[in-house]
């Protein structure tokens, strides 16, 4: 099949590639791009730039399309990833829907910003009930035991927009030297008391508007937290989830004793990031778990349950992190990503009620999300059967070297300068030239996703010589 590159009377103005049966949406060229480091070294609206990129793109949906041919689609554990990448995608359109309707509106702008510029020195102090809170307010309001902020008081310093917005809400209403009411927060009563103050200038020129967007994009995280809690609660009314402590117990002392987990107190693996659990990882639980996989571990509402197998599968392929610092650390994140797993259970029944499963949005999402894991898999098929063939010499003129950078890349680069053959392309060259590309140099993960990243990164293919001559070339006709 021959390569097609137009630009005439291109029957979507919101794609900028077809491949085949695969296309390449504004939306998914635009994220894509932002958020690939390699990207970054580029200039953003080059015009070279958007064809590296984009010839990148195309590379992957290639793979992606071969990978499919080739059956790996139907291999359990893509088949598994599917099932999450639609589950994210399925959460995201229904939290979508829930804060579409708010808004900042000026006046709380400008009450946000003017709070933005107040650093507090603050005092807490925590009790286990209203009525002692009641009390010793009283004492301290009488003079009677001011000394209690010295002798049982936390004392730290604050900016606006660190705080759980009900303890926010209270703190930047007082003045210095004032005492706050009572604070009820996660079953405990808090006093607070503003020390001192600080006040930051307010940035001038371009800084001024930074600043405010800064204000707003905080402001907006903030009620989108409220809302989903308030929705959360929401379709929880009603709902018992059954999970054995004991058995979570058991399943965590089995992980920590594989994996040789240093104990509770050993501060040796002090700040090492929660990572996803890994192949290897994942075949030594289910090893040490042999016993008891099919045992139940969690009970929902509706009768459906996970079973041990199903609960180590799920931490294995969604975006659940675990921290293998020390064991306290490994059992709380264990714990934390349990309740989020179940959390994200409950949600996408309620996107499935819904019929969230059948938008665009989702369709979409989880198309973007296989493509680049089927690509990323198809690429290493590749390799190491152009090896073999290389080896029996099947392949005249490939390397017959079996490891090792520049051969291992001539391998992908022959499969995929053959690749671009095979199907019909087509690049909504108008659209690409006119595209504004920005890069935002950070990393940006998912709000309710720990760990995963708001698109995939994108493999650049510059180093494939033979590949991207034949991109350019059909892109200059």
């Amino acid at each position: 099949m021959s390569v097609l590159f137009s630009c005439r009377e291109y029957p979507d103005p919101t794609v900028v590639a077809t491949i085949g049966k695969r296309s390449i949406s504004v939306d998914e060229f635009k994220s894509r791009y932002a958020l690939t480091p390699y990207f970054a070294q580029f200039p953003d609206n080059d015009k070279q730039s958007r064809q590296l990129y984009l010839a990148s793109l195309i590379g992957e949906k290639l793979l992606a399309q071969s990978g499919r041919q080739h059956g790996l689609a139907k291999r359990p554990r893509f088949k598994a990833l599917a099932r999450q990448f639609e589950k994210e995608a399925m959460l995201e359109a229904l939290l979508n829907d829930v804060f579409s309707d708010i808004t900042v509106a000026a006046g709380e702008l400008k009450v946000a910003m003017n709070d933005a510029r107040r650093t507090l020195d603050v005092q807490e102090l925590v009790f286990e009930s209203r009525a002692y809170a009641d009390s010793a307010r009283r004492k301290i309001a009488d003079s009677v035991d001011s000394g209690i902020w010295g002798e049982l008081g936390t004392a730290y310093t604050i900016s606006w927009g660190q705080s759980e917005p009900v303890v926010e809400k209270v703190l930047w209403r007082l003045q210095a030297g004032d005492v706050s009411q009572p604070v009820e927060f996660k079953d405990a009563f808090y006093l607070f008391r503003v020390e001192k103050e600080r006040a930051q200038p307010f940035p001038a020129g371009s800084g001024a508007s930074f600043f405010e967007k800064q204000v707003r994009k905080k402001l907006m995280a903030r009620k989108k937290k409220l809302a989903y809690r308030r929705f959360f609660k929401s379709v929880m009314a009603g709902k018992q989830t059954k999970v054995p402590a004991e058995k979570l117990a058991f399943v965590a002392e089995q992980i920590e004793k594989t994996f040789a987990i240093a104990s509770k107190n050993d501060a040796a693996g002090e700040g090492m990031r929660p990572v996803q659990m890994s192949d290897n990882q994942y075949d030594l639980a289910r090893a040490a778990l042999q016993a008891r996989l099919r045992e139940m571990l969690v009970t929902f509402d509706d009768g459906s349950q996970w079973t041990l197998a199903d609960f180590l599968w799920k931490l294995r392929f969604g975006p659940y992190p675990l921290n293998f610092a020390n064991k306290g650390a490994f059992r709380s994140s264990l714990r934390n990503m349990a309740i989020i797993m179940m959390e994200h259970e409950y949600l996408a029944q309620e996107a499935a009620r819904r019929g969230f499963q059948s938008s665009d949005y989702v369709r979409a999402e989880t198309a973007m999300w296989m493509d680049s894991y089927l690509a990323d898999q198809m690429r290493l098929e590749a390799v190491r059967s152009r090896e073999v063939e290389a080896h029996d010499e099947s392949m005249p003129g490939l390397s017959t070297r079996r490891k090792g950078g520049q051969d291992t890349i001539s391998l992908l680069d022959e499969y995929l300068a053959q690749a671009v053959s095979t199907v019909g392309i087509k690049v909504n060259q108008v659209l690409l030239d006119t595209l504004m590309l920005k890069h935002l140099n950070m990393a940006v993960v998912k709000t309710h996703f720990p760990g995963r990243p708001v698109a995939p990164a994108v493999l650049p293919f510059d180093k494939l010589p033979r590949y991207m001559g034949r991109i350019f070339a059909e892109m200059a006709r």
